[in-house]
């Protein structure tokens, strides 16, 4: 089988290669950022098992006294080449160093000046070694990286918001970097944001020296959030989409209502996520008892009585097994009560009922009458309702303006916010209607009665209705596989790696990036692609409040 991509462990090796390089035991320091991405590719265990016995944010140790203890450890250092952090670099070791040797490595290119100013401010000749690794992204799983930028609003408002722009193509350079690709760039034709950044980004790539594995055809496409706002809009019905919806996921932890401490939610070192990060709720619940099981049976194998001296090392075994396998079975226990929770004690299932309804049939009067009913009967919270009518001024944008007009009327602090979604990422933003690319097509079909309760979701085709939604990138990933992601809609940058007339382009290798933030939805078309290599960035990775926050209340008139 053909190796797989996988963002977080080539983030983890990167790690691991610094750290193995300078042996013997060691200091680590680095800035805020880069801290973040180390504790998403590494735990502090495996950063102990390689000998850091220290990790210290750099603005904070040029503040302190030297310390005679750990004076005499060698210091790796792992930086942001950034303005700030050259002027603590240079303090630092100019007039007091606090330890005697410093391997430095910058998470991005360096420019020759930089290295310039580094060895005149080496007053005492300690650095050692000089490199860049690329480790400017936040890894979060094998198939999904963030970059953290919560809105893109300045870009949108000023395509000329230079820094940002800089910083972005930095970042996903460098994640282009970490995967070994050297990708041919395609974007998101009617997207001026798109545009502007995927010609910056191909002539990044070209004057890198970086060269590509023998024969791979990667792809680097660029995509506009707005393409598809409802990815971000709708209710998520499976399990790591449904805990970023309803908790919100920051840095892979999650912080429920029942619990002091965040909840780690790591595929690295859990394979339940592994295998469910992606499954539908109703297959979640029943395996989350099952993996509670099976921690329960390891328990009754350690208090079996040793009777040989065999028996020991087996008993011991299931005992740390026990340990581990039961707090791994407990988290998600809490993780799915806690989800359950949430769902029993809202209308949650009848409102994604009307959501999916809204993104796959067409029927304005049906629908408008759902939704009053649903508000009138039932305690749904006003971010609720918000996103029930974003979706249907979506749906029904340049048609049914009576229906809206009542609902406006019926909710009158949602209107602001129905007008502002029709304006960045109504028709005239996204694809032709009708197009392959139209989010609401093959859609258009009356639709059938609704289900009831949560009891339903275990139904069969009654658990179908929370999942018929499918976002526009699985659509994209299947025509990009044929060769027949249209080149009008998509073009290439600079028509470089166009095919010849006549020869489809069939990349084997895609990142697709999103500009204004990628969903759990589009990692689990990626996860949920074969025959082709998926992984799937954004400038931050949105759930529905966070999209609305930062891209949508900034347009509202």
């Amino acid at each position: 089988g053909i190796i797989r991509m996988n963002i977080q462990i080539a983030a983890y090796h990167y790690l691991e290669d610094i750290l193995n390089e300078n042996c013997g035991v060691k200091a680590l320091i680095t800035d805020a950022e880069t801290l973040t991405t180390i504790s998403l590719a590494m735990t502090r265990t495996e950063l102990f098992s390689h000998d850091v016995i220290a990790t210290e944010e750099l603005s904070e140790l040029c503040e302190k006294p030297v310390n005679p203890v750990v004076s005499a450890l060698k210091c790796v250092c792992i930086l942001r080449p950034s303005r700030e952090n050259f002027a603590l670099l240079a303090k630092e070791l100019s007039s007091n160093p606090h330890f005697t040797r410093y391997s430095l490595y910058f998470t991005n290119t360096l420019m020759d000046i930089e290295i310039r100013n580094l060895a005149q401010n080496d007053k005492f000749g300690l650095i050692d070694h000089v490199e860049e690794v690329y480790l400017d992204f936040y890894p979060l799983n094998q198939r999904l990286f963030s970059l953290n930028y919560p809105s893109v609003t300045e870009l949108r408002q000023s395509l000329s918001a230079d820094l940002l722009l800089t910083r972005i193509v930095d970042m996903v350079f460098s994640s282009l970097s970490a995967l070994q690709m050297r990708p041919i760039v395609r974007y998101q034709g009617n997207s001026p944001i798109c545009k502007i950044f995927a010609k910056s980004m191909a002539e990044r790539i070209s004057k890198s020296n970086f060269s590509p594995q023998y024969g791979e055809q990667s792809l680097l496409l660029v995509l506009d959030r707005m393409e598809d706002p409802l990815a971000a809009l709708l209710h998520p019905w499976f399990y790591s989409g449904a805990l970023h919806d309803l908790f919100g996921i920051k840095n892979n932890l999650v912080t429920i209502p029942s619990s002091h401490e965040p909840v780690v939610f790591d595929e690295r070192h859990d394979s339940f996520i592994q295998k469910y990060a992606t499954a539908f709720l109703a297959d979640v619940g029943p395996a989350v008892a099952q993996q509670m099981a099976d921690a329960k049976q390891l328990n009754q194998s350690a208090k079996q009585q040793i009777k040989t001296p065999d028996q020991i090392a087996t008993v011991v075994n299931a005992a740390s097994q026990f340990k581990e396998r039961f707090a791994v079975a407990e988290n998600h226990v809490r993780l799915f009560e806690a989800i359950n929770a949430m769902v029993n004690s809202s209308s949650l299932i009848h409102i994604g009922e009307i959501e999916q309804s809204l993104a796959v049939n067409d029927d304005a009067n049906a629908h408008l009458d759902e939704i009053m009913k649903t508000c009138q009967v039932n305690q749904v919270s006003l971010d609720e309702v918000v996103r029930l009518l974003m979706i249907y001024a979506l749906r029904y944008e340049g048609r049914a303006q009576e229906q809206i007009n009542l609902l406006k009327e019926k909710f009158p602090s949602c209107a602001p916010l129905m007008d502002a979604i029709v304006n960045i990422a109504g028709n005239g933003k996204r694809a032709p209607i009708g197009s392959e690319d139209d989010i609401f097509v093959g859609n258009r079909r009356k639709f059938t009665n609704f289900l009831t309760d949560i009891k339903a979701l275990c139904l069969d085709e009654q658990s179908q209705v929370l999942d018929q939604y499918k976002c526009l990138l699985s659509s994209i990933i299947d025509r990009l596989k044929k060769g027949q992601l249209s080149t009008d809609m998509y073009p290439f940058v600079g028509n470089i790696g166009m095919p010849n007339a006549g020869e489809s382009f069939r990349p084997n290798k895609v990142l697709v990036f999103y500009i204004g933030g990628t969903t759990y939805y589009e990692m689990r078309a990626a996860v949920q692609a074969t025959d082709i290599d998926v992984i799937v960035g954004g400038t931050t990775i949105h759930n529905a409040s966070s999209f609305i926050r930062n891209e949508i209340k900034p347009f509202c008139k």
